[in-house]
C-alpha cells in the first residue's frame, strides 16, 4: 500500500526533524524541505502533494498557520491538523472550528491516533473515485450512525438536502436504491458536497441538490411564486433565486 504523505509546516527546525523522524518510523512519507512560512507551505502543497498537513500556528513571516488553514480549506481538498503550544483560548477556539488541534508538547500516541482519525474522516471527501462516495447510514428516527461508511454510487443519488433535525452541518442523501430506507448522511455543508459532484447535479434551493438525470418533471413557477422539481412522486421546491438557472438548464 502506498505510504501516506504528510507535510509538516513548523517554524522550529528541531521540532520539525523530531516529528519527521517519528512519523517516518511509523510508515509515513514526510517532506524533506523545512517549511516554516505561509508562502513555502503553498509551494510545498503543489510540489509535495501531501495527503495531510500538520500546521503550527506560529510561522515565520506575517501570515500565521490560521491563514494557511483558511487557504487550504478554501482552495485545496486536503485535511489538516493544528500542532501548537499556543495557550491563547481565543486563537485555540478559532483553530478548533477549522480542524483538530494537538497541543505541544504532545504524546506520541495522541498524534498517531489523531492522524489516523483524520485520515478516516477525510477519506470520503476526496473527489469521488469510480463514481463512489463513502457515506454513513442514517439511523432510525434521524439519529446519526457515525460508522461504518458505505459506498454509494453517484448515479444512484436522487437528491441531497440539509436536515435541521440532525446535528449542524449534516446532509441527508437519498438514493433510488433505498426507497423504504432512511438514506445516508454526511456532516458537511451543501456547498462542500456540491463542489465535488459532477455536472449532472444541480442546486435548486438553499437546502437541496438534485441529480438532473433523475428528474421526471420541472414546473418553473406556481401560484406561490415557487417552482418544483419532481422525481416520480417526490416533490422538491425550487426557490426563486435558482429558477432562472434551472429554466435555462431544462429549456423551459
Amino acid at each position: 500500500m502506498k505510504s501516506k504523505r504528510i507535510l509538516i509546516v513548523e517554524d522550529n527546525n528541531l521540532e520539525f526533524k523530531q516529528l519527521k523522524f517519528f512519523l517516518e518510523e511509523h510508515g509515513y512519507t514526510v517532506n524533506d524541505f523545512f517549511t516554516d512560512s505561509f508562502e513555502e507551505a503553498l509551494s510545498q502543497l503543489t510540489k509535495f502533494q501531501p495527503d495531510l498537513v500538520l500546521i503550527d500556528i506560529n510561522l515565520r513571516g506575517d501570515r500565521t498557520g490560521l491563514a494557511l488553514a483558511f487557504e487550504i480549506k478554501q482552495n485545496y481538498q486536503i485535511p489538516f491538523i493544528f500542532t501548537s503550544s499556543i495557550d491563547d483560548y481565543t486563537i485555540v477556539d478559532i483553530a478548533l472550528e477549522l480542524a483538530d488541534y494537538i497541543h505541544k508538547p504532545f504524546q506520541e500516541k495522541q498524534i498517531l491516533t489523531t492522524i489516523k482519525r483524520v485520515f478516516r474522516k477525510s477519506f470520503e471527501w476526496k473527489a469521488p473515485i469510480n463514481d463512489i462516495l463513502w457515506l454513513s447510514v442514517l439511523g432510525q428516527n434521524n439519529k446519526v450512525q457515525d460508522a461504518p461508511k458505505y459506498p454509494v454510487k453517484l448515479s444512484d443519488i436522487e437528491w441531497i438536502k440539509t436536515n435541521n433535525k440532525l446535528k449542524k452541518g449534516t446532509l441527508v442523501v437519498k438514493t433510488s436504491q433505498d426507497k423504504d430506507k432512511p438514506g445516508y448522511e454526511t456532516r458537511k455543508t451543501l456547498g462542500e458536497l456540491y463542489s465535488i459532484l459532477p455536472n449532472n447535479f444541480v442546486q435548486v434551493s438553499e437546502a437541496h441538490i438534485v441529480n438532473e438525470k433523475k428528474v421526471t418533471k420541472f414546473i418553473p413557477i406556481s401560484r406561490k411564486k415557487k417552482g418544483y422539481i419532481y422525481m416520480g412522486s417526490q416533490r422538491i421546491p425550487v426557490t426563486k433565486s435558482y429558477l432562472k438557472k434551472l429554466n435555462e438548464r431544462f429549456n423551459t
